[in-house]
Parts: structure tokens; sequence; C-alpha cells
């Protein structure tokens, strides 16, 4: 009976510990973003300011200040004002952005200001639906972490529009399951939203695919196809259409060399060590990279069908949202949100802990090579990281949805 109750005990100091590390990880992000904080502030010489922020703030809001000023024109992908790469959006986020001041910086933080709010609100509501009675607290803690990560403070001086489609994926996944059918037809609108501003995150649409709800995927389905084309009745009509296509390939074709997330990072630093820029080595080396990049989405999208357990089958999703498309910017890794929000008093491996820790921290390492950054290279490791974790724990049917 003794080593029973001693079992017993023992597995419940560990469940605490592993309860625990997620706490740990929230805590140790915000240190070192008030660290960073600090550093930013009294030493602007050193990497902290310039490594997250562009020309050191002097370009701030600019993916605000893009689509505001297509949006003064009457067909915004053909504006004289803003380059054809970056004349990209769909018609909803130009009439989105119209709503805000005219003035870069105004209105880009006035928009971020509020997106972002929601989006960390979205991500209280995800984590207090896994969080139990006892730890409803540790929700705010998280997303506290998330507004701390070095994302969140980037894309707060980018005002990109993706606090959006970030937010809309944070209240399907709270949603989506929910016994209220006003909060699942919600949950359905809000993945809607996030697709028709982003279109990635359709790929989240696969979790009614893995759960037969097919009704509801064809539902998603039509409200997108709803959100991207009607609003193009107040950009010049349909004959736009052809011009947003046209702006969507420039862009694919100009900011894919620059993908900032992925094996293409490295295999682009490669190629220039090796071969030098401009070089049919080099260009072979991107080929490589970006195959290993779709190889990785795959990876992370057939674990995803296996998983059993929500935490896991949300890493994966993120993952695959991240290596399949060729253009991917830092801000995506604001995506990695709903994995935070459930990891609020669930169990959160030693591993998975020190690994969001580097995909997400806002100090940066002071090792930089050229324009190669030590701390953005750990990040990116961290991401190949997870998606090992998370392989190996599914293909090994370890976990079930309850841990």
């Amino acid at each position: 009976m003794c080593a029973v109750y001693g079992r017993r005990g023992r597995r419940d100091r560990i469940n605490l510990v592993e309860q625990m590390r997620a706490k740990v990880m929230a805590m140790v992000l915000l240190g070192t973003a008030l660290l960073w904080l600090a550093l930013a502030m009294w030493c602007p010489s050193l990497s902290q300011a310039k490594n997250m922020f562009r020309s050191q703030g002097a370009d701030m809001c600019s993916d605000f200040g893009m689509p505001r000023l297509c949006a003064m024109e009457k067909n915004p992908y053909r504006s004289s004002q803003v380059a054809v790469e970056d004349r990209c959006y769909p018609p909803i986020c130009y009439q989105l952005v119209s709503l805000f001041p005219k003035d870069q910086i105004d209105g880009g933080l006035l928009c971020t200001m509020i997106f972002a709010s929601i989006f960390l609100l979205s991500m209280i509501l995800l984590g207090e639906k896994s969080a139990g009675p006892e730890s409803r607290g540790e929700a705010w803690l998280m997303a506290g972490a998330m507004a701390a990560s070095a994302p969140f403070i980037l894309n707060l001086e980018r005002a990109n529009l993706i606090w959006i489609p970030a937010a809309g994926i944070l209240l399907f996944w709270a949603w989506y399951d929910a016994e209220s059918t006003w909060k699942r037809n919600g949950a359905l609108l809000a993945l809607a939203v996030a697709c028709a501003f982003k279109l990635t995150p359709a790929v989240f649409a696969l979790v009614l695919v893995k759960n037969r709800r097919w009704k509801d995927f064809l539902l998603v389905a039509i409200l997108t196809t709803v959100l991207i084309v009607v609003p193009f009745a107040l950009c010049g009509g349909m004959s736009t259409f052809g011009d947003w296509r046209t702006c969507v390939q420039t862009h694919l074709e100009h900011y894919g060399p620059f993908k900032s997330v992925g094996v293409f990072v490295f295999a682009r630093i490669i190629g220039v060590k090796l071969f030098g820029p401009d070089t049919l080595g080099f260009r072979t080396m991107l080929v490589m990279g970006r195959l290993a990049d779709v190889v990785c989405g795959l990876v992370a999208l057939f674990t995803f069908f296996r998983a059993r357990n929500h935490r896991v089958e949300v890493l994966m999703l993120v993952l695959s949202l991240i290596f399949l498309p060729s253009v991917t910017q830092s801000y995506v890794l604001l995506y990695l949100a709903p994995v935070l929000a459930l990891s609020v008093s669930k169990r959160l491996s030693m591993a998975e802990g020190v690994l969001l820790f580097f995909v997400l921290c806002a100090l940066r390492l002071p090792v930089t090579r050229g324009d190669v950054r030590l701390s953005l290279l750990l990040a990116d490791a961290a991401l190949f990281g997870l998606l090992g974790l998370g392989a190996n724990r599914v293909w090994r049917q370890r976990g079930t949805a309850d841990d």
C-alpha cells in the first residue's frame, strides 16, 4: 500500500513539474523582453533595436502604409504610389484600412493597437477554454508571453494585417467544437475571415476534414469566396481580378528569395558562401532549400492527420503554414499563439519549452556575420526541432488529446 501511494505521489510531482514548465517559459519570455526593451532604449547602438526594427524605426508601420495608399485609388492594384509586388492584398484588406487615418504612423498605430488587442483577447479566450477552473489566470500569463515575443514586437513596428487572420485562427480553435451553435458558426466565420485576409490560414480547415465535418468545410469555402470576391465591387469591379493576380505573382517572385524561415534560409546562406550570388550553384541551392521546405510542410501535414493531441495538431498545422508557402516573413510566427494558449495547465516537455523559447525570444544575441544573425538561425533551427519532436511523439503514439 505504501508503495502504491509512493508511486502515485511521485507521478503527481512529475505532473506538477510538467505543468510548471509552461509558466516558467512564459515568465522567462517576459523577462527577456524587458531586457530587450532596456537595451533597445538605453543602448541603441547595440543590435537589439536594429535587429527588430527596420531602419531603426524610420519606416515604422510600412505594412499599413502601403495598403493604405492603395486604398485611396479606385483600382488599388494600379496604384502609382506603391510597387507592384506590394499591391498584393485581397480587396477586403483595402476596405478595412480605408477606415483608418491616411497618415502611415497615426493610422498604422491605431490599426495595430486595435487588432493586436483583439488578437491577445482571442488568445486568452482559447487559453481559458483549455485551462482548468483553478488555473484560468494562466491564460493571461501566456498572452503576456506572446506579447513579449519577437514576432509580436516586430509586428508592432510593421503593422502588418496578420493580426486579423491570427486572431481568426485563435477564435476558430476556441469555438469550432463548442456545444453552442452560434459559437460553432462564429468559429467558421472567423476562419473564413482569416482565409480572406491571408489565404494561407485555409490549412486550418483541414481540422474540419479530419473530423468529417463536410458541411462546415463547404460553408468555410463559400464564406471565404464571398469575402474575397464581393469586395471587388468596391475596388473597380471584377475586371481588376486579373490585376490582383498579376500583383500576387509579382509578389511571390520578388519576395521568394527573401523568405525568412525554413530550410530555404540555410540553403541561401550556404549557397552564397559556396558559390556567390547570381550563380547556377546558388540558384540550385535555393531550389533544394525550397524542396526541403515542401517536404517539411508535408511531413507536418501527415503528422497532423495522425495526431490525437490538440496542441500537437495545431503545432503541425502552423509548421505546415510556415514551411509550405514560398514567401514567409518572421511575423508569421504569431500563428504559434494557439500552441502557447493550449499549453496552459497542459504537459509541456523541457525540450518543447526550450525550443519555443528560442523561436519566440525577443532578446537578440549580438553575433552577426554580414546579414546573417545567429538568433534568427537558432529560431529557424528550433522550428525543425519542434517538427521532429511532434512527429516523433505522434508516430510513436505518445500522448492523447487529454494531456
